[in-house]
């Protein structure tokens, strides 16, 4: 394979967080270098990078193991867009993306804790598949939630694990 196109296939799974980079930079009007280090500290920080390895490990041996896994990533892709964007807002108008995200972390203590602890039981279980995976990716869902302020009901959870599994 000739290195240049080695080179831009090697460089594809950064296309779209980059896309999301871009929307959240025009979203909160912060200088697009502050929005990339936000997003990458804060995926960091929650394990966002090791869940999407997870997900990606996923079989796609049939059409419905395959859109099962493309849908994990898709939420996760949102997901991260989504509290990216929380934090630089929580975090006021400062220019620093460790700063929002202590001035966040420190708001939503409870939920952030809940979520790392579910995504540590779940690798310390060592199962990784459409039965945990979906878990996580609903816990990181509560944090965007209690990020934004919106709450969610026990029946609201109810139903959202019913589709999962659908």
């Amino acid at each position: 394979m000739p290195e240049r196109l080695a080179r831009r296939v090697a460089a594809l799974p950064w296309a779209l967080p980059a896309l999301d980079i871009v929307e959240v930079t025009a979203a909160t009007g912060r200088d697009q270098d502050v929005v990339m280090r936000t997003s990458f500290q804060i995926s960091s920080r929650l394990w966002l990078g090791w869940l999407r390895d997870r997900i990606l490990e996923l079989p796609r041996d049939n059409r419905w193991q395959a859109l099962a896994r493309a849908a994990l990533r898709d939420d996760l892709n949102n997901l991260v867009r989504v509290l990216t964007q929380e934090v630089l807002q929580a975090g006021g108008d400062g220019t620093d993306a460790e700063q929002a995200i202590t001035v966040w972390e420190q708001s939503h203590h409870g939920a952030v804790e809940r979520c790392l602890s579910i995504l540590s039981d779940i690798e310390t279980s060592g199962t990784y598949d459409t039965t945990t995976l979906p878990v996580a990716l609903r816990e990181l869902r509560n944090l965007v939630r209690a990020s934004s302020g919106t709450s969610a009901t026990p029946t609201a959870l109810s139903a959202e694990s019913v589709s999962l599994s659908d």
